[in-house]
């Protein structure tokens, strides 16, 4: 059943995209959803609780032999590649810049500060090229 709210995940190839399902099908991951999931509610999946759903953690609890049951295609290689693929996004979530710790409000504030500069100089660039015009006009209509 669907209503007004849906979710989609994308993928590059179809082969990580039955992976995912797998996971996410699994029923360790299935029984997290339970007990964070309020029953009760209009929205009883909503994008918090997918948001706690650690792929990570899943792939660290699930073995090829595993996966091989429900994907009978799947060869090691796209697993390694899959599950690589995932270790690097958690290093590059690390990495990403929290929008309020001090280096980010710095680094903001010099990009504000950087634009202000850029503004007021295309704004001179701009009176100087009119008044070059006009000074241009002036000296062409006195020669004539």
């Amino acid at each position: 059943m669907l209503d007004d709210t849906c979710y989609f995940i994308g993928f590059d190839t179809l082969i990580e995209a039955e992976i995912t399902w797998v996971l996410l099908n699994k029923e360790i991951t299935q029984n997290f959803i339970q007990s964070i999931a309020f029953k009760d509610a209009k929205r009883m999946i909503t994008k918090d609780l997918l948001m706690r759903i650690d792929l990570n953690e899943i792939i660290k609890e699930t073995n090829f032999q595993e996966l091989k049951l429900e994907i009978p295609d799947l060869n090691i290689i796209d697993w390694e590649n899959y599950k690589e693929q995932f270790t690097k996004q958690e290093i590059n979530k690390d990495m990403q810049l929290n929008l309020f710790n001090e280096q980010a409000l710095h680094t903001t504030k010099a990009i504000r500060n950087a634009g202000k500069v850029l503004n007021m100089n295309i704004v001179e660039l701009n009176d100087m090229s009119s008044k070059l015009k006009i000074g241009v006009s002036k000296t062409r209509t006195t020669h004539s």
